[in-house]
Protein backbone atom coordinates (compact mmCIF):
# COMPACT_ATOMS: atom_id res chain seq x y z
CA UNK A 1 0.00 0.00 0.00
CA UNK A 2 1.07 3.63 -0.50
CA UNK A 3 1.90 5.58 2.24
CA UNK A 4 -0.66 8.22 0.86
CA UNK A 5 -3.45 6.26 0.90
CA UNK A 6 -2.36 4.56 4.31
CA UNK A 7 -2.26 8.29 5.64
CA UNK A 8 -5.89 8.85 4.33
CA UNK A 9 -7.03 5.67 5.63
CA UNK A 10 -5.29 6.29 9.12
CA UNK A 11 -6.58 9.59 9.22
CA UNK A 12 -9.86 8.74 8.08
CA UNK A 13 -10.67 5.61 10.57
CA UNK A 14 -8.10 6.38 13.85
CA UNK A 15 -7.84 10.14 14.09
CA UNK A 16 -11.34 11.87 13.09
CA UNK A 17 -13.04 9.61 15.46
CA UNK A 18 -11.34 10.38 18.37
CA UNK A 19 -9.62 13.66 18.24
CA UNK A 20 -10.03 17.10 18.57
CA UNK A 21 -11.00 19.22 16.05
CA UNK A 22 -8.08 21.57 16.00
CA UNK A 23 -5.61 18.40 16.37
CA UNK A 24 -7.78 17.03 13.05
CA UNK A 25 -6.80 20.11 11.22
CA UNK A 26 -2.92 19.94 12.01
CA UNK A 27 -3.16 16.35 11.16
CA UNK A 28 -4.45 16.66 8.35
CA UNK A 29 -2.46 19.82 7.21
CA UNK A 30 0.76 17.86 7.63
CA UNK A 31 -0.59 15.37 5.86
CA UNK A 32 -1.73 17.33 3.02
CA UNK A 33 0.83 19.89 2.73
CA UNK A 34 4.05 17.86 3.76
CA UNK A 35 3.83 14.09 4.06
CA UNK A 36 1.72 13.15 0.39
CA UNK A 37 3.79 15.72 -1.61
CA UNK A 38 6.98 13.94 -0.72
CA UNK A 39 6.81 10.27 0.83
CA UNK A 40 2.50 9.59 -0.29
CA UNK A 41 4.12 7.96 -3.35
CA UNK A 42 6.27 5.34 -1.33
CA UNK A 43 5.26 1.63 -0.65
CA UNK A 44 4.77 1.21 3.00
CA UNK A 45 7.85 -0.97 3.15
CA UNK A 46 10.11 1.35 1.48
CA UNK A 47 9.88 4.01 4.37
CA UNK A 48 13.37 2.69 5.59
CA UNK A 49 14.64 4.92 8.30
CA UNK A 50 17.52 6.41 5.57
CA UNK A 51 14.68 7.83 4.12
CA UNK A 52 12.49 9.28 6.75
CA UNK A 53 15.83 10.72 8.34
CA UNK A 54 16.55 12.09 4.75
CA UNK A 55 12.79 13.69 4.78
CA UNK A 56 13.41 15.01 8.37
CA UNK A 57 16.62 16.78 7.40
CA UNK A 58 15.25 18.41 4.25
CA UNK A 59 12.56 19.90 6.25
CA UNK A 60 15.21 20.92 8.75
CA UNK A 61 16.89 22.95 5.86
CA UNK A 62 14.52 23.52 3.25
CA UNK A 63 10.77 22.91 4.33
CA UNK A 64 8.80 26.23 4.79
CA UNK A 65 6.94 25.85 1.25
CA UNK A 66 6.48 29.80 1.66
CA UNK A 67 10.11 31.00 2.00
CA UNK A 68 11.79 27.90 0.79
CA UNK A 69 14.15 28.06 4.28
CA UNK A 70 13.86 25.43 7.45
CA UNK A 71 11.30 24.95 9.50
CA UNK A 72 10.95 25.07 12.98
CA UNK A 73 11.83 22.66 15.41
CA UNK A 74 8.40 22.41 16.65
CA UNK A 75 7.24 22.01 12.75
CA UNK A 76 9.54 19.47 12.31
CA UNK A 77 8.47 17.46 15.59
CA UNK A 78 4.64 17.76 14.82
CA UNK A 79 5.75 16.13 11.36
CA UNK A 80 7.48 14.06 12.61
CA UNK A 81 4.97 12.63 15.25
CA UNK A 82 2.56 11.96 12.39
CA UNK A 83 5.07 9.64 10.39
CA UNK A 84 5.63 7.88 13.93
CA UNK A 85 1.98 7.54 14.50
CA UNK A 86 0.75 6.10 11.74
CA UNK A 87 3.52 3.99 10.83
CA UNK A 88 3.33 2.55 14.65
CA UNK A 89 -0.21 1.52 13.56
CA UNK A 90 0.36 0.12 10.34
CA UNK A 91 3.25 -2.07 11.93
CA UNK A 92 0.34 -2.91 14.49
CA UNK A 93 -1.85 -3.86 11.81
CA UNK A 94 0.67 -6.46 10.31
CA UNK A 95 0.85 -3.95 6.91
CA UNK A 96 4.24 -2.50 7.68
CA UNK A 97 7.10 -5.62 8.49
CA UNK A 98 9.54 -3.03 10.68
Amino acid sequence: MKYGMWLDEWFRNYIQPSSKIKTCERYSEIIEKHLKVKLGEYELDELTPLVLQRYVTELMQSGNIVTGKGLAANSVNGIITVIQNSLKLAYTLGDLKE
